[in-house]
């Protein structure tokens, strides 16, 4: 086992209508989640997954000084990538802006067809929420996940390439869009959350005993540390 800090683990993609809530770094996502790709990670490109921070900085320089005097950020903005190993319809979907899949049911005479139109919804399309789950860097068996309230996928990787030797996967970008229901300005794209444990320490004298408060008395008992 090596350090945690270092994940070589893949993160997998999870997706939910917006205003679904998040759930915590402990806890299974609930209903109204979507797992991309049938088998999770194993559904995506050895590439797994990115995230794309996008800054854009621009300084200005004052007249009489040979350097720039102070700067500020122009543009910022974040994408999530996957190449995502599963052609059936409904994960083709996501990479067209949510087009419907329709179905023609079988019967005893003909197979069931579904179907999906090839252009991407031009119109109002519909923001979701995106979610990023992976190992935690503080500690083994722990997770973190970037949390995003309001996505909609681009098209900028929607590429599907049949090959011989080769699995056939459609790429798909999700853009965050400003939360207009975010907390502060940190948080107007999302969030990124990662457990740690919380771990025993020892106080002077046994495992069981040690001087707690400001005032100096002593107390009995196993106590806990928040690192």
């Amino acid at each position: 086992m090596g350090p945690a800090e270092i994940i070589t683990a893949p993160y997998t993609i999870w997706t939910a209508p917006y205003g679904t809530a998040f759930p915590a770094p402990s806890q299974a996502p609930g209903a109204g989640w979507q797992l991309l790709g049938k088998r999770g990670a194993r559904s995506y490109s050895e590439d797994g997954v990115a995230v794309q921070h996008q800054r854009q900085f621009s300084t200005t320089q004052p007249a009489g000084t040979m350097g720039a005097g102070f700067g500020f950020t122009t543009m910022g903005g974040l994408r999530v990538r996957a190449r995502v190993l599963d052609l059936t319809l409904e994960q083709y979907a996501i990479a067209m802006g949510g087009n419907a899949v329709t179905r023609t049911r079988p019967d005893l005479e003909a197979v069931g067809i579904r179907t999906i139109g090839l252009v991407p919804r031009m119109r109002n399309p519909v923001p979701f929420a995106v979610l990023v789950r992976g190992p935690s860097a503080y500690a083994e068996g722990q997770l973190a996940q970037y949390e995003l309230p309001r996505c909609l996928e681009d098209g900028g990787g929607a590429e599907v390439v049949f090959r011989k030797g080769k699995p056939a996967g459609i790429g798909v970008t999700f853009l965050a869009l400003r939360d207009p229901a975010a907390l502060s300005e940190e948080t107007a794209f999302g969030q990124l959350r990662a457990a740690y444990p919380v771990q025993l320490i020892e106080f002077a004298g046994t495992m069981q005993s040690g001087v707690l408060g400001i005032d100096g008395s002593t107390q009995s008992g196993t106590f806990e540390k928040d690192f």
